[in-house]
């Protein structure tokens, strides 16, 4: 009876070193193997009990570039949650992957910081309010989704004032009336616009003077 149980916990201790392996790789600029004098990158690959957990770093710096959970062993499908680094060691984004599609909030920063993006996902599409913001923390734009994938898009300048607003169609192309400001506030364009093509548009000087426009008016948006 002693050594049978002496040779359980053996076993025991044993099993996390044969499940847990890791794979090191090395990759280029654009993310393709290669050897290790070319490479911009080094990879490390863990299976896991949820997959295959993959830490990428920047060589030049030897910080973390990227932290995920992939489904498969050739690290194609993403599922899991994602993290993202600048190279200089901020946070650039987070969120989770299911079946390489995004999935619930997402959040992205600027290299300083600052965040950049706040998006909330259902199967890869955006739904709800996503807002986007300047690097020095103004609001640059926010948009609301609706169920029929059309959306509402105002953006704004880096100080503040108001730069556009206007509808998007279900392709994310303008549609209908849009409105373009000076940064002084005044109107400097209204376009109009069917499923992204242009088809009439006035423009307007900081003061609200008109200005002629000789432009093609059907030109694409």
């Amino acid at each position: 009876m002693k050594g049978s149980t002496i040779l359980f916990i053996f076993f025991i201790g044993l099993t996390p070193s044969l499940v847990a392996q890791k794979t090191e790789k090395y990759f280029d600029y654009q993310g393709n193997p290669c050897e290790a004098n070319l490479a911009r990158f080094f990879a490390v690959i863990e299976t896991t009990d949820s997959g295959w957990l993959r830490h990428d770093y920047f060589l030049a710096v030897k910080k973390l570039q990227m932290k995920g959970l992939y489904k498969d062993s050739a690290c194609k499908i993403k599922n899991g949650f994602f993290y993202f680094s600048h190279v200089n060691g901020i946070l650039q984004s987070r969120g989770q992957y299911i079946d390489n599609k995004k999935q619930g909030l997402w959040i992205d920063y600027h290299s300083n910081g600052y965040m950049s993006d706040s998006t909330v996902y259902d199967s890869g599409e955006r739904t709800g309010t996503s807002l986007q913001w300047h690097n020095n923390g103004f609001l640059s734009d926010s948009t609301v989704y609706k169920e029929d994938g059309t959306a509402v898009l105002v953006s704004w300048f880096d100080d503040g004032s108001v730069s556009s607003a206007g509808r998007l169609n279900f392709l994310h192309s303008y549609h209908g009336k849009w409105q373009f400001f000076h940064r002084n506030g005044k109107l400097s364009a209204t376009e109009i616009y069917d499923n992204g093509k242009l088809v009439d548009r006035k423009y307007f000087a900081e003061n609200g003077s008109p200005i002629t426009d000789t432009a093609d008016k059907t030109k694409e948006a």
